[in-house]
Formats: structure tokens, C-alpha cells, sequence
């Protein structure tokens, strides 16, 4: 027999029945508060008040996220995941090459958002000359073999784009 799983309600102060709906919230992402998502929600069967399900509210702050992404023209995950891709680069080599903390772009890669300083330059790393030109100034923070796929890579890019013109 399946044992049906009790949620916390703080309004209750207690562990209770629920069941799931559909709820409507105003949250604030980055100090604004104009970002409402609408999502499904772990109702209180005792009160009908919201209860605490870790699902379902990681959801909801991901879809808040999103919305603030394509209101502020914030990078993507995917997008993030896509630059590394076309450089052949890991998370730690990137953050190296930026001279930014071992776990921000896995942090980025998993749904943070990165603040604009940050955002612009992983938008700006999209064109290979920007990456070019970081290589270029930081490029002796990466190993040799690291350093040399890199501007291996960037050279078939350009070659690439040559040949497309």
C-alpha cells in the first residue's frame, strides 16, 4: 500500500492532507517585485491555504526567472551551455579564463541569474572575436593544452566564417 505524503502548512503549524491547484503569485527576482507566474501549487486540504512542496515552488521561481530572463534580456542556461560547446571549454575553464569563482557558471548553467556585469560578458561571448580578445588578455590563466584547443577552435571558427562570407 503506497503511503500518501503529508506537506507542511505553516498556517496549520503541521504536517497535512493536500492536493494540488493552481495558484498566482507576485514575486520578486533581482529586487522588483513586477514578476507574476502562474503555476501549480500544494493546497492545504485542512486551512486552503498554499503549503511548503519543494517541487512545485522550485518551479515556480523557474518560471519567475524566466519571465525576468525575456523581460531583461538575461542569457539563457542553454545559452550559457552553448558558448562553453562551441569553445570546447568546461564550467571551471571558463570561470578560469574570466576570472570569475569555480562554481558561478555552473550556478548560471542551473538556473541563477547572473547579475549584469556577468550577463553582459557571457552575451559579448557569443561573437568568437570577444572570446578572441579574452584569450588574448587572459589567456595565460589556462593550461597550455586548455589554451591551445581553444585558440585551435577559435581559428576553425574564423576560418569557418571566411569561408561563409
Amino acid at each position: 500500500m503506497k503511503m500518501i505524503e503529508k506537506y507542511y502548512c505553516e498556517h496549520c503549524d503541521k504536517k497535512v492532507d493536500s492536493h494540488v491547484g493552481m495558484g498566482t503569485l507576485d514575486l520578486p527576482v533581482m529586487g522588483r517585485s513586477d514578476i507574476t507566474v502562474k503555476s501549480k501549487v500544494r493546497v492545504c486540504d485542512v486551512c486552503g491555504n498554499d503549503c511548503y512542496d519543494p517541487v512545485l515552488d522550485d518551479a515556480f521561481i523557474h518560471k519567475a526567472y524566466d519571465i525576468y530572463r525575456s523581460r531583461h534580456n538575461i542569457i539563457k542556461p542553454a545559452q550559457i551551455k552553448s558558448i562553453r560547446k562551441r569553445y570546447g571549454l568546461s564550467q571551471k575553464n571558463l570561470a578560469i579564463l574570466l576570472g570569475w569563482g569555480e562554481v558561478t557558471i555552473t550556478r548560471y548553467e542551473t538556473g541563477s541569474l547572473p547579475d549584469d556585469a556577468h550577463n553582459t560578458m557571457l552575451r559579448l561571448l557569443q561573437r568568437p572575436g570577444t572570446m578572441a580578445n579574452i584569450v588574448d588578455i587572459h589567456g595565460d590563466r589556462l593550461s597550455q593544452t586548455v589554451r591551445a584547443k581553444l585558440e585551435k577552435r577559435l581559428a576553425e571558427l574564423k576560418e569557418n566564417a571566411t569561408v561563409a562570407n
